[in-house]
């Protein structure tokens, strides 16, 4: 598949992989928010449809991506440039099984969510965002077509505004974390999140039970 940049409004749409221009920013940037849209739940036999990456300034998503798109593993695997997702578990284990990319220096928001105790329905993403930074996100295109030819504007609304607001709520959420005393156990659990991919991928049981 070939590569094919194109500007839509503010979110930079990229078929297939990353282009070079666009590869060198984000793996310059202090931080880039990071999150998929799949054609369903199962990372065994489901696709990778979007990637979306937010850096502080663009949104950029990649649709349809190839695969295995060179720069897009490459980016997730460097472990200079950090990446903060929501239930990382879920987008790291596509990843891994569709393109056999292994990531580096991630971070979670729910994982953060969960070690603060909230309750399981306040875990997802939109109840996260209400609760921390007052903005409601609208879900209604979660679960559409995101393998069509061409994206809408309401979907491309949509997945850039999954990846716009997950440095605010992580910086509110470390606030809670820290004042817990529970900062540097998160900053562990997200140190194991590769590892625990790896595994699940791997199709291991429990390594650490008796």
């Amino acid at each position: 598949m070939a590569i094919e940049t194109r500007l839509r409004g503010e979110v930079q749409v990229v078929i297939g992989d990353l282009d070079q221009v666009t590869y060198d920013r984000l793996i310059a940037s202090p931080l880039l928010s990071w999150d998929i849209e799949t054609t369903g739940l199962d990372w065994r036999s489901d696709r990778i449809a979007t990637v979306q990456i937010h850096d502080r300034g663009a949104v950029t998503v990649v649709h349809r991506p190839q695969s295995r798109p060179e720069r897009l593993c490459r980016l997730l695997s460097t472990s200079e440039t950090p990446k903060l997702l929501h239930h990382a578990m879920f987008d790291l284990r596509f990843m891994a099984a569709e393109w056999g990319a292994h990531a580096a220096n991630v971070s979670c928001t729910k994982v953060a969510a969960k070690l603060l105790r909230l309750p399981p329905k306040e875990q997802s993403l939109a109840p996260l965002v209400s609760r921390y930074l007052g903005i409601i996100l609208d879900k209604t295109h979660q679960t559409s077509d995101w393998m069509t030819a061409s994206l809408s504007a309401e979907q491309l609304r949509y997945a850039a505004r999954d990846v716009l607001y997950l440095e605010a709520l992580m910086s509110r959420l470390r606030m809670d974390l820290e004042s817990s005393d529970r900062w540097e156990l998160a900053a562990a659990c997200f140190g194991h999140l590769p590892t625990r991919v790896a595994l699940d991928v791997a199709e291991f049981d429990d390594v650490y039970s008796y």
